[in-house]
C-alpha cells in the first residue's frame, strides 16, 4: 500500500499537475507564474527526497503541495470563471463551467487525506478516487476523440466527477456503498460523453489534424 502510494502521489499526479498547468490553464484565460508553479512543484520534490529513506511525513507534505496546484490553476477566481461561462453560448459556456466545477470537486478529498487519523488506505483512495479518478474522467472529453477518432455527445453535467468525489469521500465510513457510487459516475461518464460516430477520414499528407478546444 505504501507503494502505491507513492506511485499515486509521484507518478500519476505530477502527470496530472503537467496536463492541467499547461492546457486546462489556457482555456481559463490563465497561464501559471513561475511562483506558483514553484509552490506546487517544491513540495513535491521536497517530499519525494524524503520518501527515499522512509521518513514517514512525505506523504502528507507531497498532499499538502497539491493545494497549491488550485491557485495555480487559477481556481482562486473560481466565481469570475463561473461568470465568464454563463456569458459563453451553447456548449462552449457549459464545458468551461464543467472543468471548473470538476476541478474544485476535488478539493474535499484532498483536504480529507491531511486528516490526521488518515491511515495509508484512506489516503490511497482519496488520491486514487478523489483526485485522479475525477481528473481522468473531466480530461476524458478532450482527449478520448483524439486518442479513438470517435465524437462523443458532449453534454456538460458534473454528476460524473461529483460521485467519484463523494465516492472518495464515502469509502472511509462505508466502503460498500462507495463502490456503488463510484461504479454510479463511471456509469453517468459513458451515458453523458457516449461515442455518436467515427471522425473523418484521416488527413492526408501535409494538412493540419482538427483542433480539440472547449
Amino acid at each position: 500500500m505504501e507503494w502505491m502510494l507513492r506511485i499515486g502521489l509521484y507518478l500519476d499526479a505530477p502527470m496530472i499537475l503537467v496536463v492541467s498547468l499547461y492546457t486546462v490553464a489556457r482555456n481559463y484565460g490563465r497561464r501559471p507564474t513561475t511562483p506558483l508553479m514553484a509552490a506546487v512543484l517544491a513540495p513535491n520534490a521536497l517530499a519525494l527526497g524524503l520518501a527515499a529513506p522512509g521518513q514517514g511525513l512525505h506523504a502528507t507534505l507531497a498532499l499538502a503541495g497539491l493545494l497549491a496546484y488550485y491557485p495555480a490553476l487559477g481556481l482562486h477566481r473560481a466565481p469570475e470563471l463561473l461568470r465568464r461561462a454563463s456569458s459563453l453560448p451553447g456548449p462552449a459556456g457549459d464545458a468551461v463551467r464543467y472543468m471548473v466545477v470538476s476541478h474544485l470537486l476535488t478539493i474535499p478529498p484532498m483536504l480529507l487525506s491531511l486528516h490526521p487519523q488518515a491511515t495509508v488506505l484512506a489516503r490511497i483512495h482519496l488520491l486514487y478516487i478523489g483526485f485522479i479518478g475525477v481528473h481522468i474522467i473531466l480530461h476524458a472529453p478532450l482527449l478520448l476523440p483524439q486518442v479513438a477518432r470517435v465524437k462523443l455527445s458532449k453534454n456538460y453535467q458534473p454528476i460524473p466527477p461529483a460521485l467519484l468525489s463523494a465516492g472518495a469521500v464515502v469509502r472511509a465510513v462505508a466502503p460498500e456503498i462507495s463502490y456503488m457510487i463510484v461504479l454510479a459516475a463511471l456509469a453517468a461518464a459513458a451515458v453523458q460523453f457516449r461515442p455518436e460516430g467515427v471522425v473523418g477520414s484521416r488527413s492526408s499528407p501535409g494538412s493540419a489534424p482538427p483542433r480539440s478546444r472547449l
